[in-house]
């Protein structure tokens, strides 16, 4: 299955797929460019520092780059991972510069993670600069990274599910006082100069000179707060009521007890909020994916643990779907879950929000999870839980949500291992192995 095909609209280096692996096929066109890219000593120099993949070059103008565990776009990211995806790819431009070259885009696209740490993927991005020219990729590069982090920062979070706003529409979007900043420049002044195209000039700008709108941009970015908007699940823990502190500790023994016996490599974790079973989880196993809807809860998540875990933004009512040229360009959020296979999927005090704010019954719920990982780590709330009494207030499922139907329900597609009752709340714990598993 096709995961990532961006790179049909560049000519000079696009994307293929041999034996499910990405082999990177350059024109000949091309080649100057990538021979200056590797005797000029950038490429070793970007991947010293950990900011770019490597490659081995399989013929002449084909390479395979190395391969990241799982694709994301930058609508499933935090405020904070998009933040350092525009910062690396400034700090790449700058060096780019040192070397005698540019980048001739600055698409998100061109950043991925492996775990927490962002990389640069697009190899044939590089192009040799040429004394006088501006900056080819600054507009994408403010449409793609600046807009969105400044209408998050300034407007709503909910921005960040944007893509390439224009900066006509940011100009009237953003509080005019933030452009005394360094917004002014790369956001007002760039809208007003891309108005007036009816008789274009060509544009000198030293090199100097373009380092210095570079080192600006970085520094504008870099300065931009992050968001205090208080959201739904940011404050959950602290202000919780479903367990005493024995069921709490409890609970994390399990999901230890779990983790050391069946050794995972690769683990999801479904409805995370600030990961207080994800940490325990990634040090037990080589990769975790931790999704939870709430952006502020991923991008605490994502500050507090570096390593191996991958935290993103994403709403299971609405993932992210297959979208650009012909909607094959991005594989939607479920089919790259899907392929991924994880070998333990947790689901720990989610399905009940499942079952209430979506109003999705139960055997749909088992028939996704299915879909997967080969062990499953769910928990069931009872009806009489304080959460659910709580929702119940304002939302209602149409379908029967009671223990006897979960287990139904769940019984149809995995074999119970073991459960856990928690004895203050009378939760319980369920470790289920896939039948087909």
């Amino acid at each position: 299955m096709m995961i990532n095909n961006n790179s049909i609209h560049d000519p000079e280096g696009h994307i293929t797929y041999k034996d499910g692996r990405p082999i990177r096929v350059l024109s000949d066109s091309y080649m100057p460019s990538y021979v200056h890219l590797m005797e000029s000593g950038l490429y070793n120099r970007l991947i010293g520092n950990g900011y770019m993949v490597s490659h081995r070059e399989l013929d002449y103008g084909t390479l395979q780059p190395m391969l990241i565990p799982f694709i994301t776009y930058s609508n499933e990211w935090s405020f904070n991972q998009l933040k350092d995806g525009a910062l690396l790819t400034l700090t790449i431009q700058q060096l780019a510069m040192e070397y005698g070259m540019s980048l001739k885009d600055a698409s998100t696209n061109n950043i991925q993670f492996i775990g927490s740490k962002p990389i640069f993927i697009d190899t044939s991005s590089f192009e040799i600069y040429k004394e006088g020219q501006p900056w080819q990729a600054y507009r994408q590069f403010c449409e793609e990274f600046l807009i969105p982090l400044s209408l998050a920062s300034y407007v709503s979070l909910e921005c960040l599910k944007w893509r390439g706003v224009s900066l006509k529409l940011a100009s009237k979007l953003i509080p005019k006082w933030h452009f005394m900043s360094g917004l002014g420049l790369h956001i007002y002044l760039h809208s007003l100069a891309s108005k007036k195209r009816t008789l274009p000039k060509r544009t000198y700008i030293s090199k100097v000179g373009l380092q210095g709108i570079i080192m600006n941009l970085y520094n504008t970015i870099d300065k931009l707060p992050t968001p205090k908007e208080e959201t739904l699940w940011s404050n959950y823990y602290d202000k919780t009521i479903n367990y005493d502190l024995v069921d709490s500790e409890t609970k994390r023994v399990f999901v230890k007890d779990i983790l050391t016996i069946l050794s995972p490599k690769k683990v999801l974790d479904l409805g995370c909020n600030r990961g207080l079973y994800t940490q325990i989880i990634a040090n037990e196993s080589d990769y975790t994916l931790a999704l939870d809807s709430d952006y502020q809860s991923i991008d605490s998540l994502y500050r507090r643990y570096y390593g191996n875990v991958l935290p993103l933004v994403s709403d299971l009512f609405e993932p992210s779907p297959d979208s650009g040229w012909m909607n094959n360009e991005r594989a939607s959020l479920i089919k790259r879950l899907v392929h991924f296979k994880f070998d333990i999927v947790f689901a720990l005090a989610l399905i009940h929000h499942l079952c209430f704010k979506g109003s999705i019954p139960l055997e749909q719920i088992a028939l996704f999870f299915n879909q997967l990982g080969k062990w499953l780590v769910v928990e069931f709330v009872p009806e009489l839980d304080s959460q659910i009494i709580s929702m119940t207030r304002t939302l209602k499922t149409h379908h029967l949500y009671n223990k006897e139907v979960f287990l139904n329900s769940f019984k149809e597609y995995y074999e119970i291992d073991k459960a856990w009752e928690l004895s203050s709340s009378k939760r319980v714990v369920y470790l289920m192995r896939r039948k087909d598993g």
